[in-house]
């Protein structure tokens, strides 16, 4: 199975977490009991506008299963989001590589396995906390007062 990226754009990085807030941890449980998601994970760009480090908003998903049936299932969603102003899916790589194998790649066998396996579980954890937070965390930077241990 071939991993495959989903593309989203906002208007606004407040549509950008409306997205990640009000649509995605719903449709999270439908992909997770769906027969055509295997595994993904998704990622927010707009997490890092206030630090001027990364890209100008918007979210990707990563999936691997049958992402046209995914697609048919929820592309209705997306077109009535309101906010989100263009979502595209990215070709399936030459060679096909599942996400695993992509992970691997990347990272190394070791780290690209664990890399794998904990983003599923990250991304769990991000709509969990969207959930019960509403301000977000805060960077861990060198100048971050350390912890006191007594």
């Amino acid at each position: 199975m071939s991993g495959r990226l989903i593309w989203f754009q906002f208007e606004s990085i407040d549509a950008e977490t409306r997205f990640v807030r009000e649509y995605l941890p719903n449709a999270w449980e439908r992909f997770e009991a769906s027969d055509f998601f295997e595994t993904g994970w998704f990622w927010r760009y707009g997490q890092y506008i206030e630090y001027d480090a990364g890209p100008d908003g918007g979210i990707y998903i990563n999936v691997e299963g049958d992402l046209d049936r995914l697609v048919e299932a929820e592309a209705p969603r997306w077109n009535a989001f309101e906010g989100l102003t263009d979502w595209t899916v990215n070709q399936p790589q030459a060679d096909g590589d599942s996400l695993l194998a992509q992970q691997r790649d990347s990272k190394g066998e070791v780290a690209g396995e664990w890399d794998y396996r904990l983003k599923p579980l990250v991304t769990r954890f991000v709509l969990e906390y969207s959930q019960k937070f509403t301000e977000p965390l805060p960077l861990l930077t060198d100048d971050a007062p350390t912890a006191k241990t007594k």
